[in-house]
C-alpha cells in the first residue's frame, strides 16, 4: 500500500468560500486522485504561474535561478503522509553531485515545485486519507452552513 504512485498536477479547485482550495493530481490511468490542500497564498502563486501572459514574471523565478547558480535541482516530490489536516512531503533533489532530502508542510514546496521541473510522486495509503479528510471537511462545512443559533432564551 506504501509503493511509490506517479502523479501530475491535473487542475485547481477552488471550492468557492466554503471549501479548502486544492491543486489536484492524478496519476496517468486517472485511477489516483490526490487533493493537495492550498491555503489562499498557495492559490494566487498557482494562477499566477499560469496565467499565459509572455511578459507575466514567474513568481519563484529568482530563486530557480539563484537555485541554479548554486547547483540546486529538485527531482521529486514525494507526498508520503497525512496527519491531522495536514500533508507532507519529501524533497529529494541534489546540491551538485550531493544527494538531499527535506520534509516539509505539502503546501510550502508545492507552489515552487510545479514549474521545477520535478517529478511528482505518492502512495495510496496517501490518497486513501486525504480523500477521506476532503469529504469529511465538506460534510461538516455543509452541517454547519446549515445549522442556525438557537436564539436566545429558547437552549
Amino acid at each position: 500500500m506504501n509503493e511509490r504512485i506517479r502523479i501530475f498536477p491535473n487542475g485547481l479547485s477552488l471550492g468557492g468560500a466554503k471549501f479548502r482550495p486544492s491543486l489536484i493530481f492524478k496519476d496517468k490511468t486517472e485511477r489516483y486522485v490526490l487533493p493537495l490542500w492550498l491555503d489562499r497564498s498557495g492559490v494566487t502563486l498557482l494562477l499566477s504561474q499560469s496565467d499565459g501572459k509572455a511578459n507575466s514574471v514567474h513568481p519563484y523565478g529568482g530563486v530557480l535561478k539563484i537555485f541554479d547558480l548554486l547547483g540546486v535541482k529538485i527531482t521529486s516530490v514525494y507526498f508520503y503522509d497525512v496527519r491531522g489536516q495536514t500533508q507532507y512531503a519529501l524533497v529529494e533533489g541534489y546540491q551538485g553531485e550531493k544527494p538531499f532530502e527535506l520534509s516539509l508542510r505539502a503546501e510550502e514546496i508545492v507552489g515552487f515545485s510545479v514549474n521545477s521541473g520535478c517529478e511528482f510522486w505518492t502512495n495510496e495509503n496517501v490518497i486513501e486519507k486525504s480523500r477521506v479528510l476532503n469529504l469529511d471537511l465538506i460534510i461538516r462545512k455543509a452541517h454547519t452552513d446549515h445549522v442556525q443559533p438557537m436564539p436566545d432564551g429558547l437552549h
